[in-house]
């Protein structure tokens, strides 16, 4: 979904030479994000959100203006939009600091929205629909079981592509996903 981009007017740009929103962003682009599984991600959602903003100097990020705008972002967006982008701000913002001194990370002092719990759930007709699809995908079963994994366990697919078999205990039925590979950092069993 496109988001609408937040429109503010600014007084001035940056002087030449003085870091800007554009600077910082591309830099953490080039040199952190850029080690993530989707790195142009980050970088794309700035872009989206604060087109009119990329050319402000750093310093002219307030805690306050900071708060306005994730506010807005949020009503126009939605709170999962303007979380996320607090989210890559607050990080680029980290980065950032150790070559810039200019002071304290306005995005880390504002608040996050609520978001609502993401429960979706197949009905039991979408699950029997599934079944009865895979069952017919002959040609490809290796694709197939890949969705049987991912519809009986419930797990990321990024932790069924990097299954392992030491992960796997056949006598018990477990299946435990290493704390390193886990996105909360905890090991899982399944």
């Amino acid at each position: 979904r496109e988001g609408k981009t937040v429109v503010s007017e600014h007084p001035s740009k940056a002087p030449t030479g003085t870091p800007t929103l554009h600077s910082l962003i591309e830099e953490v682009s080039r040199t952190v994000w850029s080690k993530n599984k989707q790195p142009g991600e980050p970088r794309k959602l700035v872009h989206r959100y604060m087109k009119t903003k990329l050319s402000w100097p750093i310093s002219d990020f307030s805690r306050i203006g900071a708060r306005d705008f994730l506010q807005k972002v949020g009503e126009e967006n939605g709170p999962y939009a303007s979380n996320r982008l607090r989210t890559v701000l607050i990080k680029a913002w980290r980065e950032a600091q150790v070559v810039y001194d200019y002071g304290d990370n306005p995005w880390q002092l504002t608040e996050k929205f609520d978001e609502a719990s993401r429960t979706r759930r197949l009905s039991e007709a979408e699950v029997g629909l599934t079944l009865k699809v895979l069952d017919k995908w002959k040609p490809r079963p290796l694709v197939a079981d890949i969705f049987l994994v991912l519809l009986w366990t419930g797990a990321r697919k990024s932790n069924v592509f990097q299954m392992c078999k030491d992960e796997l205990d056949f006598s018990s039925g477990f299946w435990t996903i290493p704390a390193a590979k886990a996105k909360m950092g905890s090991e899982i069993q399944i």
